[in-house]
Formats: structure tokens, C-alpha cells, sequence
């Protein structure tokens, strides 16, 4: 009975992972951590242009964009910005809640830690380093910013730009001329 429960869990962790990973693909990732009381942020990050090896990150306590890199690892995905000698970390850790999109169940909200701490392993091993962290990190959420794809058209021609030749199929549509003449518009 063990094996089957070891087997379960062994079959389970890649599609978790794989579930943390897919984070990589989101463009944009806003997350939060708290302390205290819930619903309260003591701080809040905006990952942009996610990709597989670097991001850029707005925070709520620094101004401006900053690199960072990005390591997705077997067990996590994390998020890691030099400070001077110090090394400011955001790791994903699962997904916490699923939703589908086109039919395909994709995560729309990540388990995240955030940890300030000096262990240079953060770049060359973070995993390890991650482990090695007292229990203490700020716990939190990362959200992608899009989760949802764009909606297909659900009627024909629906998002369609007709040319000028071609005759309007709904009366009352709205038409224009483009910024130089040469296309006409139409909003159905």
C-alpha cells in the first residue's frame, strides 16, 4: 500500500512542477505577500516580460524596473534580483488554484516565498538555498496578470476589419476612413 501511495506521489510531482513552470509562459506575474491580518500586503512585486532566463521586476519598496534572473528548476521556479552583496528571491512553489481556458486547465494562481538573504548559492543552486531558508519568509501569492486567453469569436467574422468593397453586413455599423484614406474601418 505504501508503494501505491509513493507511486501517487511520484506520478503527481511532474505535473506539479510542470504547473510551475507554465508561470514562465504568463508574460506578466503580479504577486503579493502579507504579514499580519489577512488581506493586508506588506509587499507587492510585479514580474514583467517573464521569460525563461530573466524578467524585470516593479516593487513597492524601490523604485523603478530591475533585472532579474529567472531559474526554473525541477522543483520551483524563482525569481532572483542582486541587491549589492544580498540576493532579493521570489519562488513559486505550486499552483494553488486551476481554472480552464479553452478548454485546457491552466493555473491562475501560484504558491510564492519571499526571501532577502545573502546565500550567493541563490544563483548557482537555488533549490538548495530556497531549503535553507528559515521558516519565517514572507508567504504569498503570484498571479498571472493575463490568465485568461483572448476570447475566440464566438460569431462569424466577429473582430473581422472589412475593406471598402466589401459590403456591410449589419445595419447601423459604424464606418470610417483610416488615418491616411486608404482603408476604411467598420465596427459591427
Amino acid at each position: 500500500m505504501k508503494a501505491l501511495a509513493l507511486a501517487c506521489v511520484l506520478a503527481v510531482a511532474p505535473a506539479a512542477a510542470q504547473d510551475v513552470r507554465d508561470a514562465l509562459k504568463a508574460g506578466d506575474l503580479i504577486c503579493e505577500f502579507g504579514e499580519g491580518a489577512p488581506r493586508t500586503s506588506a509587499l507587492l512585486l510585479v514580474y514583467e516580460t517573464v521569460t525563461a532566463h530573466s524578467a524585470q521586476v516593479l516593487s513597492t519598496h524601490a523604485p523603478g524596473r530591475r533585472p532579474v534572473r529567472v531559474k526554473a528548476t525541477d522543483e520551483a521556479v524563482h525569481f532572483i534580483e542582486r541587491v549589492g552583496p544580498s540576493f532579493r528571491v521570489t519562488t513559486l512553489t505550486a499552483c494553488e488554484r486551476h481554472a480552464l481556458r479553452g478548454g485546457v486547465p491552466t493555473c491562475v494562481r501560484y504558491a510564492a516565498k519571499h526571501a532577502w538573504h545573502f546565500d550567493a548559492r541563490a544563483l548557482t543552486d537555488p533549490d538548495r538555498a530556497f531549503a535553507d531558508l528559515p521558516a519565517g519568509i514572507a508567504a504569498g501569492r503570484c498571479e498571472p496578470s493575463r490568465p485568461y486567453p483572448a476570447r475566440p469569436p464566438t460569431r462569424p467574422n466577429e473582430g473581422h476589419v472589412r475593406s471598402a468593397s466589401e459590403p456591410h453586413r449589419r445595419a447601423g455599423a459604424v464606418t470610417g476612413l483610416g488615418l491616411q484614406g486608404e482603408k476604411s474601418f467598420c465596427w459591427a
